[in-house]
């Protein structure tokens, strides 16, 4: 997309938490971020957002000798697990897991997934995109199976920085967005008209 807009770009490291990015991007060392999800962050209003071009689901991985029903945050509520340390529950659902679940930030994939087939936690959360690609690489998809249910969707959008010259082509960039993602651009649409 950026080639088609002849916007220059360079893949960042990934691995790096999106909370250093944003620091990057607030203090004018990256232009912008692709992976940015508005309402988990404070800084939203210093940033220029895009229409969202992913959508993203979180979903509940477990081990099959010890699968459960997975339909709501309630059924994982007296159960142990992990969560990827670059996942975002979002508010309503973060603070139902902080206060109401036991679960614990991690940032190895790895270790996530051992504890899971040793059957030392119950769950692990992971971007459903991630633990599918784990499981197909392990060869583990008679061990491991996540629920029918996501536990959470979130919409990904690219941030701009103050000093960011996309900012002033907002108007090309979020047509292009559309043109990509017409199918995510429309169920955001719905579920913005269904809050009003």
């Amino acid at each position: 997309m950026f080639k088609k807009l002849k916007i220059k770009y360079k893949i960042y490291d990934q691995k790096k938490p999106i909370n250093y990015q944003i620091l990057l991007l607030k203090k004018g060392l990256l232009d912008g971020i692709v992976t940015y999800t508005p309402g988990y962050h404070k800084e939203d209003s210093l940033f220029t957002i895009s229409e969202p071009i992913i959508a993203k689901k979180i979903s509940v991985f477990m081990n099959v000798d010890n699968k459960f029903v997975f339909n709501s945050m309630h059924a994982i509520q007296a159960k142990s697990g992990l969560i990827s340390t670059n996942i975002d529950l979002g508010s309503i659902q973060g603070h139902f897991a902080k206060y109401y679940l036991d679960v614990k930030r991690n940032s190895s994939n790895l270790y996530m997934l051992q504890a899971l087939l040793e059957e030392k936690v119950d769950f692990v959360i992971w971007d459903e995109v991630v633990g599918d690609k784990i499981i197909k690489q392990k060869n583990l998809e008679n061990k491991i199976t996540k629920s029918m249910t996501p536990l959470h969707k979130e919409f990904i959008h690219m941030a701009f920085g103050e000093s960011s010259g996309c900012k002033n082509r907002m108007n090309v960039i979020n047509k292009a967005v559309r043109d990509f993602a017409p199918e995510i651009y429309d169920a955001v649409k719905k579920n913005n008209s269904k809050k009003k």
